[in-house]
C-alpha cells in the first residue's frame, strides 16, 4: 500500500519554508536602507572632554529652557541617514537636528515613566540626543558653541552646551511627588568627523 498523502503533505511544508525565506529576505534590505546608525555598532570613543573656551562661534537661542536656535553651518557635508547635511539646528535640552528646519518637540521620549516632552514622529528626524532631557540654565554662564577644526577632509564639528542643568520634576503624571535636579551643572558635547561620518 501506498501513501501518497505523506509526499504531498512534504511539498507542502517545502513550498511554505520556501515562501517564508522569500518574504524575509525580501524584507531585510527595505529596512537597511532607512537607518545605518544601530546601537550595536556603537563604540566608545576614547577621547579626553576638552572646553571650547573662546573657540568656534556662540550658538544663540531665544532662552535657556525649551528652545532652538538659527540654523548653524557644520563647517563641511556631513551625511547621517542616507541623507547629507551642511546645517544643524541646535536645541537647548541636549540634542540637535540635522538641516535647517529646527525640531518640533521640545525633546523626546518614548518611555511611558516620562511625564513630558514628544512623541518620536516622522516629522523629526536625523536628530542626535546626546543628553536628551528637560534642560535649563545651570551655573552661570551657560552658554552653547559650535567649532570646526582640522585639515579639509578629516576636519571634525564641535558641538558643545555648557553649564546647563536639569529640572526638578513631578515622578510622573500621575505622581505629584518631585523629583530634584539630579545635575546643576552640565557640560557635554557632540562630535561630527569629516569623511568617516562617525558621530
Amino acid at each position: 500500500m501506498q501513501h501518497h498523502y505523506q509526499s504531498s503533505r512534504l511539498a507542502t511544508r517545502t513550498r511554505l519554508l520556501l515562501l517564508a525565506a522569500l518574504l524575509g529576505g525580501a524584507s531585510l534590505p527595505a529596512g537597511a536602507q532607512a537607518l545605518n546608525y544601530f546601537a550595536v555598532n556603537a563604540q566608545v570613543a576614547n577621547t579626553t572632554y576638552t572646553d571650547l573656551g573662546t573657540t568656534g562661534t556662540a550658538i544663540t537661542t531665544a532662552n535657556t529652557d525649551d528652545a532652538n536656535s538659527a540654523a548653524q553651518p557644520l563647517g563641511f557635508t556631513f551625511a547621517y541617514g542616507g541623507a547629507s547635511y551642511s546645517q544643524f539646528v541646535l536645541n537647548t535640552n541636549g540634542y540637535l537636528k540635522l538641516g535647517n528646519a529646527g525640531p518640533v518637540a521640545p525633546y523626546f521620549s518614548n518611555g511611558a515613566q516620562d511625564s513630558g516632552g514628544g512623541p518620536l514622529n516622522s516629522a523629526d528626524t536625523n536628530l542626535l540626543l546626546p543628553f536628551n532631557a528637560d534642560l535649563e540654565a545651570g551655573a552661570s554662564p551657560t552658554e552653547y558653541r559650535v567649532a570646526t577644526t582640522g585639515a579639509v577632509g578629516s576636519r571634525i564639528t564641535t558641538i558643545q552646551w555648557k553649564n546647563v542643568s536639569d529640572k526638578a520634576r513631578a515622578a510622573s503624571q500621575s505622581n505629584a511627588t518631585v523629583v530634584p535636579k539630579q545635575y546643576t551643572s552640565l557640560n557635554f558635547q557632540v562630535r561630527l568627523y569629516e569623511g568617516s561620518n562617525n558621530v
